[in-house]
């Protein structure tokens, strides 16, 4: 499973041998100007808790998106077997380390070293674009 965090949307992806055989597009209930842009970075203007709620409906949501996959689709014969988190949401950190928390399906995050050659250097809002490119390879 893939799962992209932005400011505003969350993708979920379930992969099977490399191919994508489920996805679902999530908005989170944030106000995007309660965040202000500096310094190559977005901080929160506003109260963490309109952050937090919002992720915590995510939460519950990417559990009814595994149960899914794993009752409904697979007749409980297949389930998710890892997390991989990515996106440029400014608490990408905290989101990882309370996946980690909930689940008992190990997550990892992408980072900049996982792309070889790449400076480090800001390439994570890139992922996304990197992936579109390397799909016809």
């Amino acid at each position: 499973m893939m799962i992209q965090f932005d400011l505003q949307t969350v993708n979920v992806s379930i992969f099977e041998n490399h191919l994508p055989v489920f996805m679902r597009h999530i908005g989170m209930d944030t106000d995007a100007s309660a965040w202000n842009y500096k310094t190559e970075q977005f901080e929160l203007t506003g109260s963490r808790s309109e952050v937090l709620n919002p992720l915590e409906d995510i939460y519950k949501e990417i559990d009814r998106v595994m149960n899914f996959y794993h009752y409904s689709l697979n007749q409980g014969s297949r389930q998710v077997t890892k997390i991989i988190v990515d996106g440029d949401h400014p608490w990408l950190d905290e989101i990882f380390a309370e996946l980690n928390k909930r689940f008992s399906v190990r997550a990892e995050k992408i980072t900049n070293r996982a792309i070889t050659g790449s400076p480090d250097k800001l390439l994570t809002p890139f992922h996304v674009n990197l992936g579109l490119g390397l799909k016809e390879v």
